[in-house]
């Protein structure tokens, strides 16, 4: 049994570590929010110049 100082020790350590990877999750995903972007804005500028013109 680990004592209540011993449990809040642990649990601070675990939500700094969680924190950490959460924060390196975070860079991650918007890095790839703004290539994502960036492949949707080509994607759909080739599609705009693919479709014939008066149809929607």
């Amino acid at each position: 049994m680990l004592t209540f100082l011993g449990r809040t020790r642990l649990l601070r350590f675990v939500c700094r570590e969680q924190t950490i990877v959460w924060r390196q999750q975070t860079i991650v995903w918007s890095e790839q929010t703004i290539v994502w972007w960036e492949q949707t804005k080509k994607v759909s500028k080739r599609g705009l110049q693919k479709q014939p013109i008066g149809r929607t």
